[in-house]
């Protein structure tokens, strides 16, 4: 199909194999077997006369864009190649970023001319079901490296001399080093691959411990592709600051408050007209709304009766929160389930300024208890069976403390608490929001990850604690209101560089829009990206809708991101309950394997001209993790819940090797793929595959 990424010494332009001399609608592709593909205007075609000739040579379009691999790049990794390192790749075509910001491991000359950009992302397509061999491991001890001859590449890109075959992938042990594909059945179950690309490149998904991150969501979200700033010490600088801030510059701001879906109170002077507002129901609006396709503010809470806000603070009360006179409360709330959902059963509130607790309230829900959620609230029957206070008597009782609308409030991802609490405030800071998950960047950082990494304290342990002379299983408010305020004291002194990460991540669909490219997502949870048709529940129906789809969207916009997952569901990987390949139906997979091929003809019969193509797999088979991560948190459960470990069945405890078992789990998972090509000439349908002799492919 084009041109495929070669393998070569260096990053140097390497020939697409294809021989091709066709022209139309202006165009002329002249590829031939050891050459760059050339494109010029119609007129520019040979016509007799030396004048006319050397008008034509004067005249030349640059060479279309290929993808090469780096060798020396990829030799020299020990381990594969990470999916920021693809996401980064996309960054660097698009913004046509210099050799210092570009990924290494591959190169695109003539970058410029690609005109539009094809992303797939498809779990399920493994080594042995494309006749490609395992990458090397490197996870476990290896001998040391051993580096492909120099012979194998010897004739790479040349069409006079012999090809060249090359040794046993096996002869390597560089884990970042690409692999042949097979090309014909019974290898390979996916023959189109093989018209497509010819290696596949080992890839390696993110995790720590025991999880792995989702692997779209590595590759869409991630830090903007800029250089370097050689700094003494600005590593240092920015996780731990060295300048103190005031409390005021930690509050969230409008665009904060936003994306948090915070219901403001009545008197701010951005309240939207648009907020809807009802009698006694507390349900949610979606308001999702597009901007170019890609912002969406989901789920806005419907301001009701029940909700509250504080009284506007009297014109000389001054910008506040900058003294112990100001009021500064950090608060945290357990819910329960009820009919009517999530409802208010505990809440604490503790002083910032002296790091007291105010109160620590237990609150009857008005409508009947569905499941208390004692694992994690901590609340029980028992306890909540003489209680008479209301959510009313709480709301009176916090409006008091904060006195005016000046008040600053504290919290965990506060906006789930004031929603519990019915209070419509905007002067907030949310830990979870001033502070960045540096494990994890595309998630926020949980409490007790923040709690022990920035002030060494352990928040949230399974064991049952004993609180007022009651013992307790499950978080406590005032343990976590605390750590809140632990945490905001500690930035205040440290400055806002604190506990922040020096790289900003965006979505690449709003890296695309500040490049002025449109862009389009295809297929599940289109919602969380922008608006979109639901896709059928038919598996098949649903892989035609997304590749129909993508290629639609080819036709008019810049970058099309596509999740095709009927593969990896026909393999049984979206189940953690079972190996039993019995669960597994043959003719299921084998249909899976057919009509994911035919898709990805009617995709290389349908590329436009200089397309760019990627299609990368994220992990591997992750079930075994599943069922592991599942008797792990069972585990846990029952440990949180006071039962002794001895008293639970041998093959329900978690021992020490299975922990160990389980990291290596993790690893084998995080084992992906990725493919690259070009599609060339004025048609953009694959180029018929040179024959054995002019084949100079490694």
């Amino acid at each position: 199909m084009g041109s495929t990424p070669g393998v070569g010494p260096s990053s140097a332009s390497v020939s697409s194999k294809r021989k091709r001399d066709e022209l139309d609608n202006g165009t002329v592709d002249l590829s031939k077997a050891g050459t760059s593909s050339l494109i010029g205007s119609r007129n520019d075609e040979i016509e007799p006369g030396a004048r006319q000739k050397k008008k034509k040579k004067k005249n030349k379009a640059p060479a279309p864009a290929v993808f090469a691999f780096d060798s020396g790049d990829l030799r020299s990794r020990t381990q594969p190649v990470s999916l920021q390192s693809l996401r980064s790749l996309i960054l660097a075509i698009v913004e046509n970023s210099p050799p210092d910001i570009a990924p290494k491991f591959i190169s695109a000359p003539g970058r410029a001319s690609i005109k539009r950009i094809a992303v797939l992302h498809i779990p399920g397509i493994t080594p042995d079901a494309i006749g490609m061999p395992p990458p090397p491991s490197f996870t476990v001890a290896r001998p040391p490296k051993k580096l492909h001859p120099s012979s194998l590449f010897a004739g790479a890109g040349l069409a006079d001399k012999a090809p060249v075959t090359p040794p046993p992938p096996s002869a390597s042990s560089a884990p970042a080093f690409p692999l042949l594909i097979a090309s014909k059945r019974p290898e390979t179950q996916l023959p189109a691959m093989s018209k497509l690309f010819s290696h596949g490149l080992p890839t390696r998904a993110f995790g720590e411990g025991t999880k792995l991150q989702d692997t779209m969501n590595t590759f869409l979200l991630g830090p903007l592709n800029k250089p370097k700033e050689k700094t003494k010490d600005s590593g240092k600088a920015s996780l731990f600051g060295d300048q103190s801030t005031s409390i005021e510059s930690l509050i969230l701001s409008m665009a904060e408050l936003e994306r948090e879906a915070f219901l403001l109170p009545s008197t701010h002077p951005y309240v939207s007209l648009e907020q809807p507002t009802g009698g006694s129901s507390v349900s949610q609006s979606d308001l999702s709304y597009v901007a170019n396709g890609w912002d969406s503010v989901p789920g806005l809470p419907i301001r009701t009766d029940e909700w509250v806000e504080a009284p506007p603070a009297p014109a000389d009360s001054g910008a506040g929160g900058t003294s112990p006179n100001n009021v500064v409360l950090a608060i945290d709330c357990e819910m329960v389930d009820t009919s009517r959902g999530k409802e208010l059963a505990r809440i604490a509130v503790v002083d910032f300024w002296t790091e007291e607790l105010i109160f620590d309230e237990l609150v009857k829900p008005a409508d009947p208890i569905v499941d208390y959620l004692t694992q994690y609230s901590g609340i029980t029957p028992s306890m909540l069976g003489p209680i008479s206070t209301t959510l009313r008597d709480i709301q009176q009782r916090l409006l008091l403390l904060m006195r005016d609308s000046q008040a600053i409030l504290i919290g965990h991802h506060i906006s789930n608490d004031l929603r519990a609490l019915r209070l419509a405030h905007a002067r907030c800071i949310d830990t979870s929001v001033t502070f960045h998950n540096l494990q994890r960047p595309d998630l926020k950082p949980s409490l007790k990850w923040l709690t022990q990494h920035w002030t060494g304290q352990t928040i949230q342990v399974t064991n049952a604690k004993k609180e007022n002379g009651e013992t307790i299983v499950g978080h406590s408010p005032i343990e976590d209101a605390k750590a809140c305020v632990a945490l905001i004291r500690k930035k205040v002194e440290r400055g806002l560089a604190f506990g922040k990460s020096s790289e900003a991540r965006t979505m690449l669909f709003q890296n695309l829009k500040a490049a002025n490219m449109s862009s389009a997502y295809v297929g599940g949870a289109a919602m969380k990206y922008g608006h979109g048709p639901p896709l059928p529940s038919n598996a098949t129906k649903m892989l035609r809708f997304v590749i129909d789809n993508v290629i639609s969207c080819l036709q008019t916009h810049d970058f099309v991101f596509g999740r095709m997952q009927q593969l990896s569901r026909a393999l049984g990987w979206t189940s953690t309950t079972t190996l039993d390949s019995g669960s597994v139906s043959p003719a299921a997979t084998e249909a899976a394997f057919k009509n994911v091929n035919t898709s990805l003809k009617k995709l290389t019969a349908s590329l436009p001209p200089s397309t760019a193509l990627m299609i990368y797999t994220g992990c591997s088979d992750p079930r075994r993790m599943g069922i592991m991560n599942r008797k792990k948190a069972s585990w846990d459960a029952k440990i949180r819940s006071g039962v002794k470990n001895e008293d639970i069945p041998s093959s329900e405890q978690w021992t020490l090797e299975d922990a160990e078992q389980l990291e290596l789990e993790v690893e084998k998972v995080k084992a992906g793929l990725a493919f690259f090509c070009i599609s060339l000439g004025a048609s953009g349908m694959p180029a018929p595959k040179a024959d054995a002799k002019s084949d100079t492919s490694p």
